[in-house]
């Protein structure tokens, strides 16, 4: 491939030039690339109205109406409460997004509108983010003004107890299901083991692990004011208070884990925190580190994660690479880079003793 890249360096540099294009575009393989590139600038520029679109399913209700099977045209627009013209419209849309599909005036879900339809936390995900995509109409004052404060800033700065802090604890809870299993599979407890989330908000990854492991013993670090506002559930847990960075984590555990909390972080709260757990660390703890990393096969993962940290003001996407490199940094030995099942939504890194 190499002997071709100036060849292809060549025809890359002239692309923008829209004579060139005319003439590419009369020879097959410039007319295939031609064709690809317009698809995929259409997709570029179309993505937004793509989700709005999926967003507005979901509000009207639609998935609802047809998780149990097909149904008429007419049906959806009286119990989705939407006319007969928009319906459509709507219909049409998700039709070309590949989620349904409709014959003589009926409706049905195709089998990626099944999967997003059982999807609690993609749903919740898609509705979250309108707070982004409000944001971002000011994308330009967020790029150029340090000072420009977001709306899905102040989410995230959310006070335990209000109605923020009640949408961010049951986002976490519906979106965190799918990276807690593939965490699980990096995960082997004895009975009587103790396990420590740190900066596990609402316990929704401890409750994910309590299915696999009856008798462990699951401890909660997270700071005093969200464990005030812990719901009571169906599993026994202990509450640790503290600032992950300066307090004492519990010492000696079996196991520590970082559940999606290093990617909300700048680098200096990050290297402060993987010092603190090593502290905590006894010889035979265990650290697991579960988030989205950075993925090269996986350009719309990266391009998602960028804009929502820069839309949020702090934290970032890092390499497996950067990640075991700062927890060697911090004193841990042993650290491994755990094979993906699913890397679009989790990779996980482990550590084990001290160097």
């Amino acid at each position: 491939m190499r002997r071709f890249q100036p060849l292809l360096d060549w025809f890359e540099q002239r692309a923008a030039n829209p004579d060139f294009q005319r003439r590419a575009a009369k020879w097959w393989p410039g007319s295939w690339i031609a064709h690809h590139r317009a698809k995929r600038l259409f997709d570029l520029s179309a993505g937004f109205i793509y989700s709005q679109m999926l967003f507005a399913a979901d509000r009207c209700g639609l998935f609802e109406q047809l998780c149990n099977g097909g149904v008429s045209m007419h049906q959806l627009e009286v119990q989705c409460g939407v006319p007969p013209r928009q319906m459509q419209q709507l219909v049409q849309a998700l039709e070309g997004l590949g989620l349904v599909w409709s014959k003589h005036e009926r409706v049905t879900l195709t089998g990626l509108g099944y999967a997003y339809a059982g999807n609690a936390g993609a749903r919740a995900m898609v509705a979250h983010h309108q707070l982004l995509y409000g944001d971002l109409a000011n994308v330009e004052s967020i790029l150029k003004d340090p000072q420009h404060r977001t709306e899905l800033q102040s989410y995230w700065d959310y006070a335990p107890g209000s109605a923020a802090g009640a949408a961010y604890s049951e986002l976490m809870r519906d979106s965190l299901h799918w990276v807690a299993e593939l965490a699980c599979d990096h995960i082997s407890l004895s009975d009587g083991d103790q396990v420590v989330d740190i900066g596990g908000g609402h316990g929704a990854f401890l409750r994910e692990l309590a299915e696999r492991y009856a008798n462990v013993q699951l401890l909660l670090f997270d700071r005093e004011e969200v464990l005030a506002t812990l719901p009571k559930g169906d599993i026994e847990l202990q509450l640790c208070p503290g600032d992950f960075c300066t307090s004492a984590l519990p010492q000696g555990a079996d196991l520590y884990t970082l559940v999606r909390v290093l990617h909300d972080h700048e680098d200096d709260v990050v290297d402060g925190l993987l010092r603190n757990v090593y502290r905590a660390f006894a010889p035979h703890s265990r650290l697991l580190i579960a988030e989205p990393m950075v993925e090269p096969s996986l350009g719309g993962l990266n391009a998602y994660f960028s804009t929502y940290f820069l839309v949020m003001r702090q934290g970032r996407l890092r390499t497996p690479q950067d990640l075991a490199a700062r927890l060697r940094q911090a004193g841990f030995a042993q650290v491994r880079v755990r094979s993906a099942r699913m890397p679009l939504l989790t990779r996980v890194i482990t550590a084990e003793g001290h160097a």
